[in-house]
């Protein structure tokens, strides 16, 4: 199909997980890295935003800055992340 055929949230989403993936691949080996987010979950909906926020919570040891324009984001991340 082509991306067209996709919603902008879904487009997003592919993005995010391959910028998830060359973070990954260019690390350094079993250590945690910083991640540093501009509001990559602008598109998604209130379901697909919980499941995003519950997959990085599997970066334990990592940084993550969250930048975000809007409050659901941040109502939404508070109850996942010490801020």
């Amino acid at each position: 199909r082509h991306i067209s055929s996709y919603s902008g949230a879904a487009v997003d989403q592919t993005y995010f997980a391959l910028r998830l993936a060359i973070a990954g691949i260019i690390a350094p080996k079993g250590q945690p890295y910083p991640l540093l987010l501009d509001d990559p979950f602008a598109q998604y909906d209130d379901e697909r935003l919980i499941k995003a926020m519950q997959f990085l919570t599997t970066y334990k040891d990592s940084q993550i800055i969250l930048a975000t324009c809007q409050k659901r984001g941040s109502d939404i991340g508070n109850s996942f992340y010490r801020l």
